[in-house]
């Protein structure tokens, strides 16, 4: 599920937190834990609280406890007792292995258990002539997977107080002390000893713990300042926010840009808006500069910036012009086109007043190759240096930037406990591992996080360089979105993609960029004319950016896409277009910088173990060339 902070919300199998509710047809997942139905009368009512289920002698499905998550259907038990002593029991159901029953004379409709499933599932009309209304029911064999968590309906408030009542008197007698060993803000068991981290929300203000299964608060935005991650890239026209932090460029000559690594940038001592930094978020504009300097001498810094408060500056004589900084801005900005007689070329421009709000990020231009792996190095070497010891101020955990004086917190995962495995019955093995929440969740990027479980675990998707997703083959990708993809090369290829990042490849069925499929099998074949023996695949992190659907032969955009504002092109699986024979689906990516390998999915057992270790290296090193701006084609 994806949402839009500030807040959370965790999708659990319920192996510590009440189960989920399943819609009627939906499929219950292999050991699941989700909230049931089960009708029974007053009298028998007060047993179960007391000793719990038993297994019925038989029925449909044989031997069990019949369940249902349809609470109507529930209602209609006992069949021959009067309305007046019914009762509805809602229950928590650990399901464990499931066998769906979907036919009269199924060959394991009786024998189920006796083949290793746990609980047998009739979905709703199903056709199954034993159940006449066609509602969905379930049949669990072990009576104690299935525990009572409250009373759902009851013939009058009398009983129904009466139940509750044995359930809390049960539930207590259960732990033994009568205290709930629950956590008193997420609800889940806690283990003996370890009480679960309570905090304040980053956003509204409200105590939570980091085991919450949602949270929400309707809060302000908050931009990020660039003390944690690299800025977001703004399209030309589209506003700068207060307190964002952009990733922007910088024109300048080779010998300013050595000093401006070890010294930092300088003020200019004017321009047409005064002192300060000049950037722009058009690299076209960066290229430029210096005006009066030859190509050869120029290069382009990629910068971050903590733009703080921001002027728009639109037209000529406006009366912050060159007093901006005085009147508490910290930014001056001058969209595309907008008819200032200062910018002929009609590019977006920035100025920052604070030369320390501009930090050096990498080399997007340099005159040759020679002067860009020099450069590099000097932004290497300042980043070290910087530092003071040279150790990244990374968490060694989540691999992302801590603040000073300010570390992630870290603690034992909540389902490791010594040399002990989970339940017994779900034969689970759970290994340890330390797990890290890190609280300082920014909102300048418009980020979705999408958490999926089957628990003990989480994965997280953001719009950044981080965590990805897997896509199905006709998943349509959503704009700025992360994704796992493939790409097929030679070993002596990757060996240079992996060291020096991709390259463009000069053309194809969709104009420049690089080529990176999310079907496997369509990356295996590639490149088409070498010895299978020399093929590598490898596995990709892609950031997308903005999209475009190509879906048919001599499409308007086909090969223009990336010059109307997109950063991938993709092709859709079985679209009909004749350069894709295959019918597999392709993306391209514009920019190589957007393509980042994170690991090896197939190699020749001889390259395999080396090409990983060249993988490892550039993970650990995210100043190599895995994410830098140098790059290799690999097809």
């Amino acid at each position: 599920m994806s949402i839009q902070f500030s807040g959370w919300q965790v999708f659990d199998d319920g192996a510590s937190f009440s189960g989920e509710e399943l819609q009627p047809s939906q499929k219950p997942q292999n050991r699941g834990a989700y909230s049931m139905y089960h009708g029974t009368s007053i009298a028998s009512a007060r047993l179960i609280l007391a000793n719990g289920f038993k297994q019925s002698s038989s029925g449909m499905l044989g031997k069990g406890v019949y369940v249902s998550r349809n609470i109507k259907k529930a209602a209609h038990y006992p069949l021959q007792s009067n309305i007046t002593d019914r009762v509805v029991l809602k229950v928590q159901v650990r399901v464990g292995r499931v066998k769906r029953i979907d036919q009269d004379n199924h060959p394991l409709q009786f024998t189920w258990s006796a083949n290793g499933y746990d609980t047998a599932w009739v979905p709703p009309n199903c056709g199954l002539k034993a159940v006449r209304s066609g509602l969905e029911e379930d049949c669990v064999f072990d009576p104690k997977r299935v525990k009572v968590e409250g009373i759902a309906k009851a013939p009058n408030t009398t009983i129904e107080e009466e139940l509750k009542l044995l359930i809390s008197k049960q539930s207590k007698t259960s732990r033994g002390d009568g205290a709930a060993d629950l956590c008193s803000l997420c609800k889940r068991k806690t283990q003996l000893g370890s009480p679960h981290i309570k905090q304040q929300c980053w956003e509204c203000g409200k105590n939570i713990c980091i085991l919450m299964a949602k949270h929400f608060c309707p809060a302000k935005p908050v931009f990020d300042d660039g003390a944690s991650f690299s800025g977001g890239e703004l399209q030309p026209s589209q506003k700068p926010r207060n307190r964002g932090a952009y990733s922007m460029y910088h024109g300048t000559s080779i010998a300013s840009a050595r000093l401006i690594i070890a010294n930092g940038f300088k003020q200019s001592s004017g321009g047409m808006l005064g002192k300060g930094v000049y950037v722009s978020r058009d690299i076209n504009k960066a290229s430029r500069y210096p005006l009066l300097s030859i190509t050869t001498d120029r290069v382009v810094f990629k910068v971050q910036v903590r733009v703080g408060r921001v002027k728009r500056i639109d037209k000529d004589n406006h009366p912050l012009q060159y007093t901006w900084k005085a009147n508490g801005y910290d930014s001056a900005w001058v969209p595309p086109n907008c008819g200032f007689a200062a910018v002929r070329s009609g590019l977006e421009e920035d100025c920052v007043f604070d030369p320390k709000r501009v930090k050096v990020e990498g080399i997007a231009k340099a005159p040759n190759t020679t002067i860009e792996k020099e450069l590099k190095l000097l932004i290497s070497k300042q980043s070290n240096t910087s530092r003071g010891d040279g150790a990244a101020d990374l968490c060694s955990l989540c691999k992302r930037k801590t603040q000073l004086g300010s570390p992630h917190i870290k603690q034992q995962c909540w389902e490791y406990t010594g040399n002990q495995t989970g339940p017994q019955d779900q034969k689970v093995k759970v290994r340890e591992r330390l797990v890290t929440y890190e609280l300082l969740v920014l909102n300048s990027i418009p980020c979705k996080r999408k958490m999926s479980l089957p628990f003990f675990g989480w994965e997280v998707t953001y719009d950044d360089a981080s965590p990805r997703v897997e896509l199905g083959a006709s998943q349509e990708p959503k704009d700025s979105g992360v994704y796992t993809m493939y790409h097929g090369t030679s070993v002596a290829n990757a060996r240079l993609i992996i060291a020096n990042g991709f390259r463009q490849s000069s053309g194809g069925m969709l104009g420049k960029g690089v080529y990176v499929s999310r079907d496997k099998k369509k990356a295996e074949r590639y490149p088409l004319n070498i010895n299978s023996s020399d093929r590598v695949v490898l596995e990709l992190g892609v950031r997308v950016g903005r999209v475009k659907r190509i879906d048919k032969d001599n499409h308007p955009m086909q090969y223009t896409w990336s010059t109307q504002g997109y950063d991938t092109a993709w092709v859709p699986a079985n679209c009909g277009m004749k350069a894709v024979p295959s019918g597999l689906q392709e993306d391209c990516v514009f920019d190589p910088q957007k393509v980042k390998v994170v690991g090896i999915s197939q190699a020749p057992d001889t390259a395999l173990t080396e090409l990983q270790e060249l993988v490892a290296n550039g993970l650990r090193n995210p100043g190599g060339g895995n994410v830098g701006a140098a790059s290799h084609l690999g097809r």
